[in-house]
């Protein structure tokens, strides 16, 4: 009874292993068809998965699960997200299920009792319809949004294709500075320092208006006999008798050290 059992068991094990084989886990990449994702990008791929099968954990190009749909996909056009669904989800910009356009993520629960962990994913191809891989009808189709069973399991919305077009892809040039002008500096003229010319003084040789000339320049050359020939003469007054003028006496004569005066009347 013994060796049935150990048999059974064996034999149990036999099939448990040789159901798991049937699975390939190993992640292929697929070849990328397209430098940049886009509607035009898209719309031929999926053109291409029209009735392959599903598989469970495939991710094509012959068979795919709902996630490896997804993933060959956008791999083909150069953007790369996780394998799984739930991982798929936290990329790209969430949107509200009314704003959908074309390419976008849809995430599912599609659990008879729904909880709002996702389990499944489709991607949006307009008019309220997604494509996506079914394990019920095991190969890819189109379903409507409208149908309540899915309408009602949406969990997520997400955008992962930008929306601007680029008709080139950015490149980072080196530019080399430019030079500088060359400017010509003129010959700068040293300044011409004026001396300060002093204001005239009064002679202090005599009590005529005589002015000095400036101590700045003196022409040592000039004598003093030609400076004094140039000093204006005083021409004689003419007295009035009677005038006080007349009463100054006038030195006449001098005899040894005493000097006699005369009176002028």
């Amino acid at each position: 009874m013994s060796k049935i059992r150990y048999l059974l068991v064996f034999l149990g094990m036999l099939f448990v292993f040789g159901a798991c084989s049937q699975y390939d886990y190993t992640l292929r990449k697929p070849t990328v068809k397209f430098q940049t994702p886009s509607k035009k990008a898209l719309s031929s791929m999926l053109r291409e998965s029209n009735n392959k099968r599903y598989r469970w954990a495939e991710e094509g190009p012959h068979s795919f699960d709902c996630s490896g749909f997804v993933y060959y996909n956008y791999g083909s056009m150069n953007l790369w997200l996780p394998r799984r669904a739930i991982e798929q989800a936290r990329y790209g910009k969430t949107i509200p299920i009314s704003q959908l356009r074309y390419g976008d993520l849809i995430f599912f629960d599609t659990r008879k009792y729904s909880r709002g962990k996702i389990n499944h994913v489709g991607i949006y191809i307009g008019k309220n319809r997604f494509r996506h891989a079914s394990s019920r009808k095991k190969r890819i189709i189109t379903t409507s949004l409208r149908k309540a069973y899915y309408k009602k399991r949406v969990v997520i919305c997400k955008r992962v294709i930008p929306q601007k077009k680029y008709k080139k892809p950015f490149k980072i040039v080196a530019v080399a500075p430019k030079p500088l002008p060359i400017v010509k500096v003129e010959e700068i003229e040293e300044p011409i320092v004026i001396q300060e010319i002093q204001e005239p003084v009064p002679s202090e040789r005599n009590n005529s208006m005589y002015i000095d000339r400036p101590l700045i320049g003196i022409d040592e050359s000039v004598t003093i006999e030609e400076i004094a020939k140039e000093e204006p003469k005083e021409e004689p007054k003419e007295i009035a008798m009677g005038s006080p003028e007349s009463f100054i006496s006038k030195p006449i004569a001098q005899e040894g050290n005493s000097t006699k005066h005369t009176n002028l009347y």
